[in-house]
């Protein structure tokens, strides 16, 4: 069972930072969170401790570990000649970073093994005396950087490619698949908008798996993760479709429904029964 039900993670003791993205390992073991000092810190799960830490460079807006636990993709946005927002993907080797423990600003806020106020005093102020000089840029892989401020990642097929979305100016907007070891650009599929999340489809439901991407507009593109078609036109239309901008979109685990919704608070289901691709 847990043997932590909350942490602090800020700048020193007592200290407070505001979270802008969380994520858990699927294997259980690592959370990582980023925050709005453009740093992402990986924490054991078990125990709540901080194991690694990372400066992005960037606001730090979407993070998301590899099927196999093993890589750590985040992404975000940062200020361009003082005004304009630009994106930044960063993947990282968590296993080449993960070498010692960090002597990490973080307290267990209410700890099983806390034994009281006395040891809670105790670990505050040694929380106060931590020193994040040292962050370890172990485990870097490559980055990519983008025209608009990065939305989304997602990893498909067991974690070999990596999907991104950003919300760029609709003129140039894709969203672009890169191989996940070497950050190879594989493909850009065209959007129309301002793409503000994906998700893909982990199970098939005929034998071909399919990815989605929703934003502006109410925008919902769908294309096959096999050859990156858009079979968007080859679905059933629903009786209302979202009018206002789309801001989230999950399947379901068995790959059978998928769900969107807008900013003005209409969710629609779809259902993957059976789809055509001819």
């Amino acid at each position: 069972g847990m043997v932590w039900t909350s942490i602090r993670h800020g700048e020193g003791g007592g200290s407070k930072t505001e979270i802008t993205t969380c994520c858990l390992s699927e294997d259980g073991k690592y959370f990582a969170i980023g925050d709005v000092t453009t740093k992402i810190t990986v924490y054991n799960a078990e125990e709540g401790s901080a194991i690694v830490a990372f400066k992005q460079g960037a606001n730090v807006t979407s993070a998301s570990f590899s099927p196999n636990s093993k890589m750590l993709c985040t992404a975000g946005e940062d200020v361009k000649n003082g005004r304009e927002l630009n994106g930044l993907v960063v993947m990282r080797m968590i296993d080449q970073a993960i070498s010692t423990p960090l002597n990490s600003p973080v307290s267990r806020s209410n700890s099983s093994s806390s034994g009281g106020n006395s040891s809670m005093k105790e670990e505050l102020e040694a929380v106060a005396k931590s020193d994040w000089s040292a962050i370890d840029q172990g485990g870097f892989m490559w980055e990519a950087k983008h025209p608009g401020p990065v939305t989304d990642v997602k990893y498909c097929e067991n974690g070999q490619w990596l999907a991104v979305t950003d919300a760029g100016e609709a003129a140039s907007n894709t969203i672009k698949i890169y191989k996940t070891m070497t950050g190879t650009l594989m493909q850009k599929l065209p959007f129309g908008g301002r793409a503000l999340q994906c998700d893909i489809q982990r199970v098939s439901v005929n034998n071909d798996c399919v990815m989605a991407a929703v934003g502006e507009g109410g925008l919902v593109n769908i294309w096959l993760t096999s050859d990156f078609s858009n079979i968007t036109s080859k679905l059933d239309r629903h009786d209302d479709e979202h009018q206002h901008h789309c801001t989230v979109l999950a399947f379901s685990p068995d790959g059978q429904y998928m769900a969107t919704g807008d900013e003005e608070g209409q969710i629609i289901l779809r259902e993957f029964v059976t789809h055509t691709t001819t």
